[in-house]
């Protein structure tokens, strides 16, 4: 997650969407005074800085306890704190506003980056592997994603269910004024830096190896029908909100 004072944005990261690679892009034209914090894995070029910070709980923690329960969790606010954790890589856009000046909040341009369900269930499948160094199969692993969806959790790399981080957990508002679509991403964020006045001349690298729609997959032979149907549960409204055919 970044926020810059400097072009005044606020960069939102989702899961398996090339976030990672796009604020390594970022950090070194940030300006000292900007926020940008740390990967789990650190990536050569990218200098975290200074998300560590006291904050007031107290409108966090009260919007959590009028959610009844539906949000993360207000012990994770208390945390935080004494962590000095104000900000941390994969923070929900509303724990964001909750942590910053309003009139700074709606004075930033706030974006982050889409993309489509299904390419980022293979995505975050093949990650959670690698992280733990284990064997799970789809079934598993969408069992798992079911039940971090079913508490509410916001979009971490190992479960790639990102709405949470876009919108208000209590009535459903978005909180991003532009979503980037991951299989446009060199056009579009050629025109939100431009925008933002942030020199961008080359294609982003992506440093992960990404699976999109265009590499041929058979998504109908990939997954099962049972996993076709929990995937469908689990992402409806990411589906309809970005308009991502379901290709079943």
């Amino acid at each position: 997650m970044i926020i810059s004072h400097k072009f005044k944005f606020i960069f939102i990261k989702n899961a398996r969407t090339a976030s990672t690679s796009i604020e390594t892009f970022l950090s070194p034209i940030c300006g000292p005074d900007d926020v940008v914090t740390p990967f789990s894995v650190p990536e050569r070029g990218h200098q975290p800085r200074n998300y560590k910070k006291c904050f007031n709980p107290i409108p966090e923690i009260i919007k959590e306890l009028t959610m009844k329960g539906e949000g993360p969790g207000w012990r994770g606010a208390i945390r935080d704190l004494m962590k000095r954790r104000k900000f941390y890589h994969h923070i929900p856009g509303w724990i964001i506003k909750e942590r910053l000046p309003q009139a700074m909040w709606e004075d930033y341009f706030k974006f982050c980056v889409v993309r489509h369900p299904l390419e980022k269930i293979i995505s975050g499948w093949h990650w959670y592997q690698k992280k733990y160094g284990v064997t799970i199969s789809m079934d598993g692993y969408l069992d798992f994603c079911a039940s971090r969806i079913s508490a509410r959790s916001h979009g971490v790399g190992v479960c790639p269910f990102n709405l949470y981080n876009y919108i208000d957990p209590k009535d459903g508002s978005i909180l991003v004024d532009r979503f980037i679509r991951y299989e446009n991403l060199n056009e579009e964020l050629q025109l939100i830096f431009n925008k933002l006045g942030v020199s961008f001349c080359s294609p982003l690298s992506i440093y992960a190896k990404k699976i999109t729609c265009n590499e041929g997959i058979k998504y109908h032979e990939f997954f099962t029908q049972r996993q076709r149907d929990t995937i469908k549960k689990l992402f409806t409204r990411e589906f309809e909100m970005h308009g991502y055919p379901m290709l079943f």
